[in-house]
């Protein structure tokens, strides 16, 4: 893959003397609370920004009361497409130790939507899991938000749907990957994005098999290794899996789940080549052929 510049339609700018442009980080700073008052996951975050960084600030939902995660900065700020300055989405990642939680907010009609991949370390059997929360955008101010909750003696939670209501250790186990598997088409024939996406099993978790549409032909991705995650942490039940591309002059994360039958796969797309284009963020829709 030396020398690549794009590969598929959506990488490619329309003239290589366009000027870069700067993404808006604006509407996506404030505070946002959950659209469940009784959420077991996140209860609001924060998103700030100091000079150039962009920080976000998280609560999460504990017993007898809220976590503060404190502050993390974000990894990647994503716009709309390569040659927008619109803000879409951020990625940032916590690590507690015993738990590491990597989170990936993108902005849709208003509202926030968090997606987070939860991967344990202890070694206490508890699944490695996948959750989906919703945000809305609060009028309070949010310095004034967090009241600052430490937790003392070891950790093991940081908010409740990190608990296991097995009494002991979880029975240990793999993630059931089969939700994911076969030969996944784009439900758009006119994509400009990822074509097509053959998701096959191993010992070690998913292989993923990328197609981008690359007119008049498709851009042959090859392989990258795939990672499963459950529903929650005492299940084996796939719920989602998050990939990883490196093509050189840009990474292609790919986030995904299946429901109702589509395969619903949100991609971040980061360019490291200079290029001036906008990192972006898409989401695109899959259906399954027929085996």
């Amino acid at each position: 893959m030396k020398n690549l510049k794009y590969v598929r339609a959506e990488d490619q700018l329309e003239s290589e003397s366009e000027t870069p442009r700067e993404i808006d980080t604006t509407p996506l700073l404030g505070e946002w609370v959950n659209t469940n008052s009784s959420t077991r996951g996140i209860l609001k975050v924060v998103i700030s920004r100091e000079d150039d960084d962009v920080f976000i600030r998280v609560l999460g939902a504990c017993s007898p009361s809220p976590c503060d995660w404190g502050v993390a900065r974000v990894d990647t700020v994503y716009s709309t497409s390569v040659r927008s300055s619109d803000p879409m989405a951020v990625t940032a990642t916590y690590d507690f130790g015993f738990l590491e939680t990597r989170l990936e907010a993108n902005l849709s009609l208003g509202l926030l939507v968090i997606a987070n991949f939860n991967t344990f370390r202890d070694g206490s059997g508890r699944s490695d899991y996948f959750s989906r929360e919703f945000f809305y955008h609060s009028k309070a101010q949010a310095e004034h938000s967090f009241h600052r909750v430490t937790r003392k003696g070891s950790i093991s939670s940081m908010r409740a749907e990190d608990e296991s209501d097995i009494d002991g250790p979880v029975p240990p186990g793999s993630v059931d990957p089969t939700p994911f598997l076969g030969d996944w088409s784009s439900t758009n024939s006119a994509t400009r994005g990822i074509a097509r996406l053959k998701v096959q099993g191993d010992d070690d978790g998913l292989i993923i098999h990328g197609f981008g549409a690359c007119p008049p032909s498709l851009c042959d991705w090859l392989t990258a290794r795939g990672k499963v995650f459950a529903d929650g942490v005492t299940s084996k039940r796939g719920l989602a899996f998050n990939a990883l591309y490196d093509f050189g002059f840009k990474e292609t994360y790919l986030q995904a789940k299946v429901k109702k039958g589509v395969l619903v796969v949100a991609n971040l797309n980061k360019f490291k080549d200079g290029s001036g284009r906008s990192n972006y963020f898409s989401r695109e829709f899959f259906y399954r052929a027929p085996a």
